[in-house]
């Protein structure tokens, strides 16, 4: 990736300036001093509703993605942001083992990226084959970083390997911060380590 590529970062956590927070604005500050244009949004900050299982976003061919049809809300920009990006940096922390439930509304309102008509046998496919951008994945947990695994019965990064995936991104480091037991935020000096070396990442 070249210097001037544009970068997104994502933060499906609810709590502005926590983990999550804090370690999306570490990758995007590292690179910004690669020369990137960065930006950042909040999932909270959009009105982003529920999907409805109606499939019509998936019944025609072609196209990146189609809209949802339902819904005439913030989903809208959220996705004119993601296509505008080259790479994201999109984070979300573990409730009730799984992404929150605000990631979760999210990735599911993703579901015009595939081509799935009724009738057809097996699941859907993929609209765009080949990945044209790529993503640094960001988890929090109280348990220990090695724990946020489906092994260990915690999905979260699962959830954003499947909104990567359905955006045409290729994720290249994910990062898990662990023993999150305290109110005020300090990231280690591990995790701002990894969030550079993730940023290397993008532009390797």
């Amino acid at each position: 990736m070249k210097s001037s590529t544009k970068v997104l970062g994502i933060v499906g956590s609810y709590r502005r300036n926590g983990y999550i927070d804090g370690a999306v604005d570490a990758v995007l500050a590292a690179s910004e001093s690669r020369g990137a244009e960065t930006r950042k949004i909040y999932l909270a900050d959009f009105d982003i509703g529920f999907c409805t299982n109606c499939r019509e976003c998936m019944q025609e061919p072609g196209a990146s993605h189609v809209d949802c049809i339902v819904h005439h809300d913030g989903m809208k920009d959220v996705l004119s942001e993601v296509a505008a990006s080259d790479a994201v940096v999109a984070g979300a922390p573990v409730n009730a083992g799984n992404a929150n439930a605000l990631t979760q509304r999210f990735v599911e309102r993703c579901a015009g990226f595939y081509y799935w008509p009724w009738g057809t046998r097996g699941g859907p496919e993929l609209r765009v084959k080949e990945p044209s951008r790529r993503a640094v994945l960001i988890s929090s947990s109280t348990a220990p970083g090695l724990m946020n695994s489906p092994v260990f019965g915690m999905n979260a990064v699962h959830t954003l390997k499947f909104f990567a995936r359905s955006i045409g991104a290729r994720v290249v480091d994910v990062i898990k911060i662990g023993l999150i037991t305290d109110k005020e935020v300090l990231l280690s000096p591990r995790i701002r380590r990894r969030t550079i070396r993730a940023a290397d990442k993008l532009f390797s």
